[in-house]
């Protein structure tokens, strides 16, 4: 992942706010592959009726937090979206 070695790179250059939003979006991505690496996230159909509420429960989640990510990365400068290969 890119992320982590270009806030690590870039720490100095960016302003105090970028910065702050910049670690949420890298602890959001995280929630999404941690849903992504769940216990039976990978589960094939046919699903269980327990299966799929779980997949469903799991994908809603994964969907808001998604969200969220768009949402920073929208309010990102123009400096710093045009730096950043993940905004």
């Amino acid at each position: 992942m890119q992320y982590p070695a270009y806030l690590s790179t870039h720490r100095a250059s960016l302003s105090a706010a970028d910065l702050e939003r910049f670690e949420k979006q890298q602890q959001i991505v995280g929630q999404i592959v941690a849903k992504f690496e769940e216990p039976g996230a990978d589960k094939e159909p046919p699903l269980t009726d327990k299966e799929e509420e779980e997949r469903q429960q799991r994908l809603d989640a994964v969907v808001d937090l998604v969200a969220k990510v768009r949402a920073r990365s929208l309010s990102l400068s123009a400096s710093c979206a045009s730096a950043c290969e993940l905004c």
